[in-house]
């Protein structure tokens, strides 16, 4: 369990620092409109769906059930995408059921494709 914690810490530090030097290298010559989100609120997204994504990778990997898959994450907005190959529908089910008790994730999105093994 101590593992776990400490992955989770390592991966959502290396995306939080991603997150917000992608947010700075935009840099200065970045337009904003009146009803454009502020770059503030824009690293405030980012973050967020970094830090889903992160909890959502430390999931997979100390799942005993899902740790050989190789399951590919996408958050955008709290909605999180699964891609990748499970042996069967079930697999798949408790994947999705799995993400969607993470703290943060608002709706799973399924393009799970069923390979037997």
């Amino acid at each position: 369990m101590q593992i776990h914690k400490i992955i989770n810490t390592l991966v959502t530090g290396l995306l939080l620092s991603l997150a917000v030097a992608s947010v700075y290298a935009a840099g200065p010559g970045v337009n904003v409109t009146a009803n454009a989100p502020s770059l503030t609120e824009q690293a405030a997204v980012i973050l967020d769906d970094s830090v889903i994504t992160a909890k959502v990778k430390g999931a997979l990997i100390v799942d005993p059930e899902v740790a050989a898959m190789k399951i590919n994450v996408v958050t955008k907005r709290g909605v999180v995408v699964l891609t990748g190959d499970v042996p069967d529908n079930n697999k798949g089910d408790y994947l999705i059921k799995l993400v969607a008790t993470i703290e943060g994730v608002k709706v799973v999105q399924n393009q799970l494709h069923v390979k037997p093994g």
